[in-house]
């Protein structure tokens, strides 16, 4: 991964300031900044942490319940590929 994550514990702003990704009890969800509805992003994992990647594309969950890494789609919420660690 290229370049620092944002990152702010359990939270996440998107690069372009658009949205913030929350975990909220053991799911993810978009807070689209501005007002919209609240998107939760169903996960076949309990997520624990998450950043965002600089570029926008891709967002960085960990999973409480194993040693792996996520890489999750910012928009559909598709887990992209996991990395165990």
């Amino acid at each position: 991964l290229e370049g620092p994550p944002t990152h702010l514990d359990g939270r996440a702003l998107s690069p372009d300031g658009a949205a913030i990704y929350v975990i909220a009890g053991d799911e993810l969800r978009r807070v689209p900044v501005g007002g919209a509805a609240i998107e939760p992003m169903p996960l076949p994992f309990t997520p624990s942490q998450v950043f965002t990647r600089p570029q926008g594309d891709a967002l960085v969950v960990t999973a409480a319940e194993n040693a792996k890494v996520h890489l999750v789609d910012p928009v559909e919420g598709t887990v992209l590929s996991s990395i165990d660690l």
